[in-house]
C-alpha cells in the first residue's frame, strides 16, 4: 500500500494537509478519549503506539472516522459512565462510516474471515473498504499480521507507521491544540 500522502498547503495553522481519511478500531477510539480525559504520558510496551495515533489525532486536520462495528463494540462497554463517555465523543470527535450496501459489507468481512478469526475485526475491516477509508489505524498485532497486507483500498497500519510517513517537521503547530485551561495543554508528550 502506499504511504499516507501528505500536501503542503499555505495554512498558518499545522501547514500540513492529509488527503487521506483516516479510520480507527475501538481500541484506538478508547485511548484517544483516555488520552482526553486523563491527560497522562502513555506508558509501556504500547506507549509509542498511543503517543503516534495521539500526534496524528491533533496534528492532523479533519477528524478520525469510525465503522458501525467499531461504534457497535463500544456500545458493549460494561461501565456505564465509560460506555456514556465513548457515546458523547461519537456525537462530536468522530465521524461515522456509512453503510450503505450490507450485503456487501457482509460478504467481504465473511472473506476476511478465512485469514483472521476476529470476525469484529474482519467486519470492521470490510466496513472501512466499503467507506473508502484510505487507512485503518490499529496497534492489534494479531489483526495486522492477519490482514494488513489483503485490502487493495484501505491501508491497515499501525500509528507509528503512518506517523512516520507524515513528515510532519520537528516544532510543527498541531491543527488540533488543547484550550488553555485544559491540563493537556500544559503537557508536553504528545507535543512533536
Amino acid at each position: 500500500m502506499a504511504a499516507v500522502q501528505v500536501t503542503k498547503i499555505d495554512d498558518p495553522y499545522s501547514g500540513y494537509k492529509v488527503t487521506q481519511r483516516i479510520g480507527v478500531d475501538s481500541q484506538s477510539v478508547s485511548y484517544i478519549i483516555d488520552a482526553m480525559q486523563n491527560v497522562v504520558e502513555p506508558k509501556g510496551r504500547l506507549a509509542p503506539e498511543k503517543t503516534a495515533l495521539f500526534r496524528i489525532y491533533l496534528y492532523l486536520p479533519g477528524t478520525f472516522f469510525v465503522t458501525p462495528t467499531v461504534i457497535s463494540e463500544c456500545s458493549l462497554i460494561p461501565d456505564t459512565k465509560r460506555r456514556e463517555l465513548h457515546d458523547s465523543f461519537f456525537t462530536v470527535f468522530f465521524a461515522e462510516v456509512i453503510v450503505e450496501n450490507q450485503n456487501t459489507v457482509d460478504h467481504r468481512a465473511m472473506e476476511l474471515t478465512r485469514l483472521h478469526r476476529g470476525e469484529n475485526d474482519c467486519r470492521i475491516l470490510a466496513e472501512a473498504e466499503h467507506g473508502n477509508l484510505d487507512t485503518l489505524l490499529t496497534y492489534d498485532t494479531e489483526m495486522i499480521s492477519h490482514l494488513a497486507d489483503v485490502s487493495l483500498t484501505t491501508r491497515l497500519a499501525r500509528p507509528t507507521e503512518v506517523w512516520a510517513t507524515l513528515g510532519v517537521p520537528k516544532g510543527a503547530k498541531p491543527d488540533k491544540v488543547p484550550h488553555s485551561t485544559n491540563p493537556l495543554g500544559r503537557e508536553a508528550w504528545w507535543k512533536w
